[in-house]
C-alpha cells in the first residue's frame, strides 16, 4: 500500500500571505515527504491563512478536517509541517493534537528531522519550540492590546466599522456610510423621540435602506437590531470591556445621535414589552434535561459550550415533529425519548440506603409537622367563621318572623340562601381539614416514599424548578452523554445505592458513584 502524507502549511497574517512563506513551506514539506517515502496527493494539501491563537485550537477547522481525512484513509501515516509554530502556538494544544492523530495511526512530523524522534532530547526540543511559539504569541497579544488601548484613549476605534459606518481615510476613524448611515440615523432618532417603537424602527429600516431593499444585504432580525441600536458608538463613544476596559465618550468619528438620545433609546429597550419567552430564559417543560445534560466530548476538549438544549423541530414537508437535545458545542444530537429513557433506566437501578430512608423520613415528618400546625390554625379559623355565620343566619330568621313586607321578605330569603351556601362550603372545608389531620401524615409519607422509590417514573413530571433542586441534591454533577450517546452520571447522593440485579455491577463506561452504608446521610434544612 502506498504511504500517504498530508501537507499542513499555515500563515496567520496578510503580510505572510503576500510573501513567499507558503511557497517556502510547501517546498520544504514535499522534500520531507520524499525522504519518508510518502506521497502527498493534490487534495491532501492544507494551505492558507489560519489563526492559531491559544485556547482556540481544540476545534480548529483545518485540524478537524485533516483528522476526518485520516480516519477515512488508512494509508495516511504522516502530517508534515515545516516548523512547530506553523502547527501550533500553544504547548497544551500542540501535544493534545499530536496524541489525537497518534490514536488514528498518524504521526505529526517536521521538516527538521531532529524534532521527529521519540527520545527525550527530541521531545525536549519540540517542547522548547512550542514554548518559544507560545511566548512570541503572548508577546504579540500584549503588544496588540497596548496598541488598541492607546488608540481608543485618543478616540479611535481599531475594529470593524459598525453598521451604518465604513472605513475612513484615517485608520481607526470611521466615516458614515452614505447608503446605510442616514437611514439608521433616522430610525435611531425616531426611537429616541418616541415617534417609532423599537420594532417599527427596525421594519422601517429594513424596508427603506437601499442596501437591503436592493437585495445586497439581508434584513436585520430583532435580536441583532436591539444590539445595534444599543451601541454607544452611534453617540460618539468608543468602548470595549473584554480584554481591555476602555470607554472614551470623545470618539473621533462623527456621531449619528447625541448621548441623551442614546440614553432614551436604552430606556425604550429596557421598557420594551417582552412578546415571548425564549427557550433558555423561560425554560421548556418538554425538555427538563436542558442545561443538566452535558457533552463529555466537548468538556474533555476544554470547550465552554458543552450543555445540551432541547428543541422541537418541524419537518417543512410533512407534519412530523423531531424532538431532540442538541449539544451547543459539537451539535451532537440525542432524541428526547432516548435521553429520557436512559435517565429513567439510571433511576430504576437505584435504591435508597437504610440511613437515607431514615434521613428523608425524618425530614418529611418535620415538613408534615409544619403542615399540621397550619391545618390546625386553619381549622380554628373555619370554626370561628361558622360561629359568625350561624349568628348571622339566626338574625335573618328573626327578621323574617318580624316583618310583613313581601319585598323585604324576598330580599331576606335571598340573603339567607347565600349564608346557608357559605356555611355549607366552610363545613366542607373544615371536614376536609379534620380528615387531613386524622390520616394526612400517613397518606403524605406513603405518597412521598412511593414518589421517591419510583423517582424515574415521576422525575419528568416535576416542574423545571423542582428538577433543578432534585439534580442539586441527588445528581450534583448532572447527566453526561459519551461518544456513543450513552447517558450516565459520575456522582450521586449517598442517599442512594445500586440496586442488586442479575446484571451485575455497572460498566466502567457507565459508572454510578454511589454511597455505602458506612456513610452518614447528608443533613439538609427543611
Amino acid at each position: 500500500m502506498t504511504i500517504k502524507a498530508i501537507a499542513l502549511c499555515r500563515v496567520s497574517s496578510n503580510e505572510q500571505l503576500k510573501s513567499d512563506s507558503l511557497d517556502r513551506q510547501n517546498k520544504a514539506v514535499f522534500e520531507m515527504a520524499e525522504k519518508l517515502g510518502a506521497v502527498i496527493p493534490n487534495d491532501y494539501i492544507w494551505s492558507g491563512s489560519v489563526s492559531s491563537r491559544r485556547g482556540k485550537n481544540f476545534r480548529r477547522k483545518d485540524l478537524e478536517e485533516i483528522l476526518a481525512t485520516c480516519k477515512m484513509d488508512k494509508a495516511v501515516k504522516y502530517i508534515i509541517v515545516d516548523e512547530p509554530d506553523r502547527f501550533m502556538r500553544s504547548i497544551k494544544e500542540a501535544f493534545h493534537w499530536e496524541a489525537v492523530y497518534e490514536d488514528v495511526g498518524v504521526k505529526v512530523v517536521y521538516t527538521d528531522e531532529q524534532l521527529n524522534g521519540e527520545d527525550m532530547m527530541s521531545k525536549l526540543q519540540r517542547f522548547l519550540k512550542y514554548f518559544q511559539a507560545e511566548g512570541s504569541n503572548e508577546e504579540r497579544i500584549t503588544k496588540t492590546i497596548k496598541g488598541i488601548t492607546a488608540a481608543m484613549k485618543i478616540g479611535k476605534y481599531p475594529f470593524q466599522p459598525p453598521i451604518g459606518y465604513m472605513r475612513g481615510k484615517v485608520p481607526g476613524v470611521h466615516e458614515i456610510n452614505p447608503e446605510t448611515g442616514p437611514y439608521l440615523q433616522y430610525a435611531l432618532i425616531g426611537i429616541a423621540d418616541g415617534i417609532m417603537s423599537v420594532k417599527q424602527a427596525m421594519n422601517w429600516y429594513n424596508d427603506n435602506c437601499p442596501m437591503i431593499r436592493d437585495g445586497k444585504h439581508t434584513k436585520v432580525p430583532m435580536d441583532k437590531w436591539t444590539r445595534f441600536i444599543a451601541n454607544s458608538y452611534y453617540a460618539g463613544t468608543v468602548e470595549m470591556h473584554k480584554q481591555i476596559d476602555v470607554r472614551n465618550e470623545n470618539g473621533l468619528h462623527e456621531p449619528l445621535i447625541t448621548l441623551k438620545q442614546h440614553e432614551r433609546i436604552l430606556d425604550a429597550l429596557n421598557n420594551r414589552k417582552k412578546l415571548h419567552k425564549g427557550p433558555i430564559r423561560g425554560g421548556n417543560q418538554r425538555f427538563p434535561l436542558n442545561k443538566i445534560l452535558l457533552c463529555e466530548d466537548c468538556a474533555s476538549k476544554g470547550s465552554r459550550k458543552f450543555k445540551f438544549t432541547g428543541y422541537d423541530n418541524k419537518n417543512g414537508k410533512t407534519s412530523k415533529v423531531y424532538s431532540r437535545y442538541y449539544c451547543r458545542g459539537c451539535y451532537k444530537t440525542i432524541s428526547r425519548e432516548e435521553a429520557h429513557g436512559q435517565v429513567k433506566n439510571l433511576f430504576s437501578r437505584l435504591d435508597f440506603t437504610n440511613k437515607g430512608r431514615k434521613c428523608v423520613s425524618c425530614a418529611l415528618n418535620k415538613i408534615w409537622d409544619r403542615e399540621e400546625a397550619g391545618l390546625k390554625m386553619q381549622l380554628s379559623l373555619y370554626k370561628q367563621d361558622l360561629t359568625k355565620l350561624e349568628e348571622k343566619k339566626q338574625k335573618i330568621l328573626d327578621e323574617l318572623i318580624g316583618t310583613d313586607s313581601p319585598s323585604f321578605k324576598n330580599d331576606l330569603n335571598k340573603y339567607l340562601e347565600r349564608v346557608r351556601s357559605e356555611i355549607e362550603k366552610i363545613n366542607g372545608l373544615a371536614e376536609a381539614a379534620e380528615k387531613s389531620l386524622a390520616t394526612g401524615r400517613s397518606n403524605f409519607l406513603n405518597f412521598a416514599m412511593e414518589f421517591i422509590d419510583n423517582l424515574g417514573q415521576h422525575f419528568f413530571e416535576l416542574s423545571l424548578e423542582e428538577v433543578e433542586v432534585c439534580k442539586k441534591i441527588l445528581f450534583p454533577s448532572g447527566f453526561w452523554v459519551d461518544s456513543d450517546k450513552n447517558v450516565y452520571t459520575p456522582e450521586i447522593s449517598p442517599l442512594y445505592r445500586e440496586r442488586a440485579t442479575k446484571m451485575g455491577p455497572l460498566s466502567p463506561e457507565n459508572t454510578l458513584v454511589v454511597g455505602d452504608e458506612g456513610l452518614e446521610p447528608p443533613t439538609f434544612s427543611v
